[in-house]
């Protein structure tokens, strides 16, 4: 557990140092740009006039607004990634009075570009849809979703409240969900095998309390403990008027920090993720290892072992 606590507290430093080098330019290069964006969004990025790198792109004016990135290049067939920067170099170029600086970003993984495409085009509901299902157990990158969110909106392609409104609402749905799927099963007791059933039953008594600093603190701090947050919540009896005050407000101040980041940082935003990300891992180790040491010392002092370590 430490040699994982030091691997991601060393990724999140070199993440964090990278962006705040990258922050010093405050604009993005051609080098940023990924296929996915939109003739205009890329535009914003670089801060380049919409009607001139249409023009030097050779995209008609009526579907500049709809005409991606990937797009220009499939139809001059470029794949290589050097004369793909070289190609967008040269026409956002002839339309900036100053010269570019050095670029700043390196290809990165990011997520599909199917789905960033339809971010970038139908902010709202693909935003909806994605934290919702995230929040309800099905894989889908929601923070980085909401990142990018925040970054379409501080270039005028989205409302930033608006995001941050619909990120929260959504997510808190899709906890609803994984707590009535966790108080189905754990009504079901006489359903199940007779070790499981006696062990929801001996922690119910344990959570009946909800555990509110946990519910709390997992929506934007041990996000990935959310899932099992929120099955337990409904298994072992956790009343739903006392779980969802905590997650109202847990999810409200992710949203805001999701949002707020991409907002900030919005040239970046595979960069942003990736310190989110690195900074999460190092927060469920933290609490791991302090979870394991309360234990060892109640052990230790002759009480047994420790039932409400979780509670603090």
């Amino acid at each position: 557990m430490m040699v994982l606590l030091a691997f991601f507290g060393i990724r999140s430093l070199v993440a964090y140092r990278a962006l705040m080098e990258r922050a010093v330019y405050g604009e993005a290069t051609v080098a940023s740009l990924r296929g996915w964006m939109s003739v205009p969004y890329a535009a914003s990025l670089t801060e380049t006039d919409t009607a001139c790198v249409c023009i030097a792109l050779e995209v008609p004016v009526s579907a500049c607004d709809t005409t991606k990135i990937r797009d220009v290049l499939a139809a001059r067939r470029i794949t290589d990634r050097r004369v793909f920067v070289t190609y967008l170099d040269r026409a956002f170029d002839s339309c900036r009075a100053a010269p570019a600086p050095p670029p700043m970003l390196e290809e990165g993984k990011g997520i599909s570009d199917a789905l960033l495409s339809r971010l970038v085009t139908n902010t709202y509901p693909v935003l909806a849809v994605g934290v919702v299902l995230a929040s309800a157990g099905i894989p889908a990158p929601s923070s980085l979703l909401v990142i990018a969110a925040g970054a379409f909106a501080a270039r005028g392609f989205a409302n930033l409240y608006v995001v941050m409104v619909i990120a929260a609402l959504g997510s808190s749905f899709g906890d609803t969900i994984l707590y009535l799927i966790g108080t189905k099963v754990g009504s079901s007791d006489d359903r199940l095998p007779g070790f499981l059933a006696k062990a929801i039953e001996t922690e119910r008594v344990s959570f009946s309390g909800c555990r509110p600093s946990l519910v709390f603190t997992s929506r934007f701090i041990f996000t990935p403990l959310i899932i099992p947050v929120n099955l337990l919540a409904g298994m072992y009896g956790c009343a739903y008027s006392r779980f969802i005050p905590y997650v109202l407000g847990g999810e409200a101040v992710w949203a805001v920090e999701m949002a707020g980041l991409g907002y900030i940082f919005g040239a970046n935003i595979e960069l942003v993720n990736d310190v989110v990300g690195n900074l999460t891992a190092v927060a469920v180790l933290l609490l791991g290892v302090w979870v394991v040491v309360r234990r060892l010392q109640h052990r230790s002092d002759g009480e047994g072992p420790c039932t409400t370590c979780a509670d603090n």
